[in-house]
C-alpha cells in the first residue's frame, strides 16, 4: 500500500506540471494571436490594387511617414497625407494635397475599402507590404 501511494504522489506531481506546461503554452499562443491581430490591425504600409489586372487597376499606396498615393499606371491621380482615426484603428483619413475633398479607407485584414463621393465603396487587396509604385513616377505626375 505505501508503494502505490508513493507512485500516486509522483503521479499527480507529473499532471500538476504537465497541466501548468499546457496552460502556459495556450496563454503564449494567444499572447502571439493577439499581436499578429494588432500588427495587421495597424499596419496599412503598403501597396493596394483594385481586383482587375490590368490598365484600368487603381492603386493606392501608403508609406510609413504617413504619405499615400492614388493612381492608376502612367497617371497620377491623388497624393496627400493619412492619419489613423482616434476612434477605430481600422479607419484611416485621407486628407488630399490637392484639397480636394478628403476621403477615408478602412483597413480589414489585408483589403482596403475606400469610400467615394456617390456613396460607391472601392475594394483593394494588398499587393505588397512595400510601397511600390508600378509605372508611375514616385513624384507627382500632372
Amino acid at each position: 500500500m505505501k508503494h502505490m501511494s508513493h507512485e500516486f504522489r509522483w503521479y499527480k506531481i507529473t499532471v500538476t506540471i504537465s497541466l501548468i506546461a499546457l496552460c502556459i503554452v495556450i496563454a503564449v499562443s494567444l499572447y502571439l494571436q493577439h499581436q499578429k491581430n494588432e500588427q495587421l490591425l495597424n499596419n496599412i504600409v503598403g501597396t493596394y490594387q483594385t481586383k482587375e489586372s490590368d490598365e484600368n487597376s487603381l492603386y493606392i499606396v501608403f508609406t510609413r511617414d504617413n504619405k499615400y498615393t492614388y493612381y492608376k499606371q502612367f497617371k497620377y491621380i491623388d497624393s496627400g497625407k493619412y492619419k489613423q482615426s482616434k476612434d477605430d484603428k481600422r479607419i484611416y483619413d485621407l486628407i488630399s494635397g490637392n484639397k480636394k475633398k478628403n476621403t477615408q479607407v478602412v483597413l480589414y485584414g489585408e483589403n482596403l475599402y475606400r469610400s467615394r463621393s456617390n456613396d460607391h465603396i472601392q475594394k483593394f487587396i494588398k499587393i505588397d507590404d512595400v510601397p511600390t509604385y508600378l509605372n508611375l513616377k514616385h513624384s507627382k505626375e500632372q
